[in-house]
């Protein structure tokens, strides 16, 4: 290698060193998307669960309720009271199920808005994936550029 080679080298080493600390730039930068996304997934779900909960809770108090009255109806009712039970029964019973119909209508948009969230995560996953893998380019092309310029030096000191 001449010394206009060395030189060139040399310039590309110095690139290289502005590459390497634009990709950790990067890397951070996707790490921090990451990170975001990540955390406005887990603020998503939690909402998501605030939401369903009070629609869960009626489901399930009005099924026991309900299975309380049937069992009343059936086991321990008589006469006109059995009629009343009878009535309060499927009157529970059919409000369990409007609260059961809007837990799952709920529960069914959450999945749609949590899978969308997942799916930026990914993206950004992808993303720091692919900063990374440029950060360990340029850092293995900057070692054999320095391995290269070193033995170059050395067998011209060698020679001398």
């Amino acid at each position: 290698m001449d010394d206009t080679s060395l030189e060139e080298a040399d310039e590309r080493l110095v690139e290289l060193e502005d590459t390497i600390a634009e990709a950790k730039e990067e890397v951070r930068a996707q790490r921090a998307e990451v990170e975001e996304a990540r955390m406005a997934y887990q603020e998503l779900r939690a909402e998501w669960q605030r939401m369903i909960s009070p629609a869960q809770t009626g489901a399930y108090a009005g099924g026991l309720l309900a299975l309380v009255v049937w069992f009343l109806v059936f086991f321990v009712l008589e006469n006109v009271a059995w009629y009343m039970g009878l009535v309060l029964a499927v009157l529970l019973v059919l409000v369990t199920r409007g609260f059961h119909r809007q837990w799952q209508r709920a529960e069914a948009q959450a999945q749609s808005e949590l899978e969308e969230a997942r799916r930026i995560i990914e993206e950004a996953e992808m993303g720091l994936d692919e900063a990374l893998a440029r950060l360990e380019d340029c850092t293995l092309e900057r070692e054999l550029h320095q391995k290269e310029i070193s033995n170059c030096r050395q067998a011209k000191q060698a020679s001398m």
